[in-house]
């Protein structure tokens, strides 16, 4: 090795007891001789980089007395109060005095940055410490060095063992107060060592003790660790100081989008390879998995390479430690350990054969909960859901630890949490299966989790997903919101009724499926023959009578369309009406008392009902909600209608043993369609809805056409042609059809219409039950699954329109959201009806409410 081979040139000459180095032509005597030798700076030993010893350390220096005493203890027995020989490759050392010391070879070694004088010995004898002192040129403020700036001489310690056997002590150039702040004992260039072992012995005042000999198996001057990155957990953070008074790192927000409107956050880390570029020396990990497991990589200086290192992370092993096969000394990676109860464990890399050369670094914290989401508030609210919309809390770090958010919530008046779901990292969702008219409380947590596992993103058309193992939950916030009794309801019909009135509450924010605004009363499209009772092409009505029987002038409305003197007026003060207006095919008008010719200013009361057709041959009528509304999750709608005032042409018996009854034709259909909301199919047996394409018609009909083949004139049944194809009442395309029902034509009949999303096979052995072949005429229409749609029909008892105890009186099961093309699962909904060339009837509508179950 070069020191070995450079002291063997001038080990001849390094005979005397004084060296004289001249450096700028003056004399700066260095301890060693008596006499004077000038200019032998050649015989220095120099040494410019860290270079790896066979045992896998970085050094500068180093001596193994392989062949002999390397140019060590040159110096005479007096003068080092020792007898010094090189035995089978030892320096061995016989005490003789109080003060034994010996010197190092001359050397020309810049001290930099972690070195570290390390002896192995053994030793018998009462010494319990040793001392070297570091001897060199002192460093000028600017960084030269000259014999101007004289003599620097350190002195280190380092124990000493006195039990026979070989130890390895260390005397550290440097201290280190703080983990950030580095103090090197010595500055400038190194030129000689001086080692005394013999210091504090207990018989210090005496002579040495018979045996006390000091063997040196070795003397190196090497380089301690450095760490100088710790990367790999889900979260990492880049300064170009080791204490990190700054800190940042180059992240961009990436975003996925579910349903076209539903954004999910997460964060794309910058390739720890380009901060490098941008002088980010240091770097730290942080939301590490506490359980441990995850493989990090530590990179700095001086790892060592033969044995691997021993790394600990808050004084725990880092298990299966690989240095890198190129870069060993520089970089190396392991399995954290789980975490013991410290958040922030400082991170320990320690030379693999020289257990004192070690560095430690706060570079690595485990995961924590995030911080307490922020700005929770409610829009869209509805009978059944509501969508909640909040922001993430905490500073621009703590907020990249999300992965998601913990909702519970609980009626109001109950103790404890009773529903739960967790959603991804988004800012809105919607809670959905509520009960109508009820306040809940509603809380929210952040929630962190492994980042590396890709579960976390995968999310519903709502944002939910399944809470990964080990997640943390933060602290959460608090609000309530009460439901609505429906998502729209018509106690009765009159012209303001037909009005959009707008969102019952006004705050509004996007959903997770693109609803906006609340649910409320946003009107009616009245189409073709269709109009509020008593508002006709003949015939005036209004919304209050004063008491000479005139429309008072503030009410509104319901006329012929040639009675308005101009445009039809709305109010300034809400915008929504600008929203609802009259088909261009309606034979009626809403309007205010103002536009009414004076000599048409008698009237009288609208409604109660919604008349889809009056009592004449071939009509058609129909009337649909103008907003769509959530079919796909599942609904619940109620009305009562009333078929009356039949054409007296008689075609069927009921039975036998009866008078033929005269029902007329030909009836009237519920209708869920995304075609148009001005939709209207043909009349007669078509009810209206025939040809509407993208349908669903829940039938009411009253005639008996033998080439739709009808089962009788009195029956229920649900059509589709699916979402491409024009409806058809033809019995061909039905998917269930009854007959066991109440005389459609018989007063007052309350109806009940429920879908839901999921199939109850209990509903399979009831009488009620029917799954028509057609519904396998498509295969995508069971695709996912089944729902089942409720069909339930009595005929009114005075006074009540409660539902909830009937029976259905049909079942069948279908797939709404297959069978229809839907927006993000909605569509319009309402009713069609018409009247036949032979036959026909009056069709009212009494009172509809409507509410989307959203069980998802």
């Amino acid at each position: 090795m070069l020191a070995r081979l450079l002291s063997v040139l001038c080990l001849h000459q390094l005979i005397v007891h004084t060296i004289l180095l001249s450096t700028s032509g003056k004399k700066i005597v260095v301890p060693g001789s008596q006499n004077e030798i000038n200019n032998i700076a050649s015989f220095q030993s120099s040494v410019s980089s860290s270079q790896p010893l066979n045992n896998g350390t970085s050094f500068d220096l180093s001596w193994d007395f392989i062949d002999g005493k390397e140019g060590w203890a040159e110096a005479t027995l007096t003068e080092m109060q020792a007898e010094v020989s090189h035995y089978s490759g030892q320096l061995r050392l016989k005490f003789t005095g109080q003060e034994v010391h010996f010197d190092s070879p001359l050397m020309n070694l810049y001290t930099s940055e972690r070195q570290t004088f390390v002896i192995r010995y053994r030793y018998i004898g009462e010494s319990r410490s040793g001392k070297v002192t570091l001897y060199g040129i002192k460093e000028a403020a600017d960084g030269s060095m000259s014999d101007e700036q004289g003599l620097s001489a350190v002195d280190l310690y380092f124990p000493i063992i006195g039990d026979g056997l070989f130890h390895e002590s260390y005397a550290t150039f440097y201290e280190m107060p703080f983990f950030n702040v580095v103090k090197n004992k010595f500055h400038g260039s190194l030129h000689r060592l001086r080692v005394s072992p013999g210091l504090f012995r207990e018989k210090i005042s005496k002579e040495p003790s018979v045996g006390e000999i000091f063997f040196i198996d070795w003397i190196r001057i090497v380089r301690g660790p450095i760490i100088e990155r710790v990367l790999g957990c889900p979260g990492e953070s880049f300064s170009s100081t080791r204490d990190f008074e700054e800190s940042h790192a180059i992240v961009a927000t990436e975003t996925a989008y579910f349903n076209n409107f539903l954004t999910q956050y997460s964060t794309k880390w910058q390739d720890p390879e380009e901060e490098t570029s941008l002088n980010s020396r240091y770097a730290r990990s942080y939301n590490c998995k506490r359980s441990g497991g995850e493989r990090i990589t530590v990179i700095g200086k001086n790892f060592g390479t033969k044995e691997p290192s021993q790394v600990t992370i808050g004084g725990q092993l880092c298990g299966y430690v690989v240095h890198h096969p190129e870069r060993p000394q520089e970089e190396l990676s392991c399995e954290t350990p789980p975490m013991n109860g410290i958040l922030n464990p400082n991170v320990m890399v320690r030379n693999g054969l020289l257990s004192e050369l070690v560095d430690t670094v706060p570079y690595f914290h485990y995961a924590v909960p995030p911080p307490k989401p922020v700005d929770l508030s409610f829009s869209n609210i509805a009978s059944r859901s509501i969508d909640m919309t909040w922001g993430v809390g905490g500073n621009y770090w703590e907020q990249m630890v999300y992965t998601g958010f913990f909702i519970q919530w609980k009626v109001s008046t109950q103790d404890g949490w009773t529903s739960s779901i967790v959603v991804g990292n988004i800012t809105t969702t919607t809670l959905g299966g509520l009960e109508r008219n009820t306040e809940y409380e509603v809380k929210i947590s952040g929630i962190a989790e492994d980042q590396n596992n890709p579960s976390w993103k995968a999310l519903d058309s709502y944002g939910r997903r399944d809470i990964l193992q080990e997640a943390l939950i933060g602290e959460s916030i608090n609000a309530t919101v009460h439901t609505l009794s429906y998502d729209f309801q018509f106690e009765f019909f009159n012209a303001n009724m037909t009005r959009n009135h707008g969102p019952i509450s006004n705050s509004s924010a996007l959903g997770p499926t693109g609803i906006n605004l609340s649910e409320g009363h946003y009107g009616l499209n009245v189409i073709g023959d269709a109009s509020v009772e008593n508002c006709n092409a003949s015939s005036i009505c209004c919304d209050i009578l004063d008491e000479d029987g005139s429309c008072n002038a503030t009410a509104l409305m319901c006329g012929p369309s040639f009675l308005l003197r101009g445009k039809q007026q709305s109010d300034e003060h809400s915008p929504h009406d600008l929203a609802i207006v009259q088909s261009k095919t309606s034979t009626a008008s809403v309007y205010a008392s103002s536009n009414l010719a004076s000599s048409n200013a008698n009237g009288v009361l609208c409604g109660p009902a919604l008349r889809l057709t009056g009592s004449s041959r071939e009509l058609i009528g129909g009337a649909y909600y103008p907003r769509k509304v959530s079919v796909e999750d599942g609904f619940d709608t109620h009305f009562t209608f009333r078929i009356s005032n039949p054409s007296q042409r008689c075609n069927n018996l009921d039975n036998v043993r009866t008078r033929c009854r005269s029902r007329g034709a030909d009836g009237f259909a519920f209708l869920i369609q995304n075609h148009n909301v001005d939709a209207i199919g043909g009349g007669g047996h078509n009810l209206g809805y025939g040809g509407i394409p993208n349908s669903v018609a829940i039938e009411f009909d009253t005639y008996y056409n033998f080439d739709d083949f009808d089962p009788y004139e009195n029956h229920v049944s649900v059509h589709t042609k699916g979402g491409v194809d024009r409806n058809s009442p033809n019995e061909t395309f039905s998917l269930g059809v009854t007959n066991n029902i109440p005389d459609l034509t018989d007063g007052m009949i309350d109806v009940r219409i429920k879908y839901v999303p999921t199939f109850d096979s209990s509903e399979i052995q009831k009488h009620s039950f029917m799954a028509s072949p057609y519904i396998l005429a498509d295969r995508n229409w069971v695709s996912g699954g089944l729902g089942m749609l409720f069909i339930y029909l009595e005929k009114n008892t005075p006074g009540d329109h409660n539902t909830d105890n009937f029976e259905p009186r049909l079942v069948i099961p279908m797939n709404i959201s297959n069978i229809l093309g839907l927006e993000e699962g909605r569509a319009w909904v309402g009713f069609t009806g018409s009247t036949g060339s032979d036959s026909w009837q009056s069709h009212d509508l009494l009172r509809w409410d409507f509410s989307s179950l959203r069980l998802f």
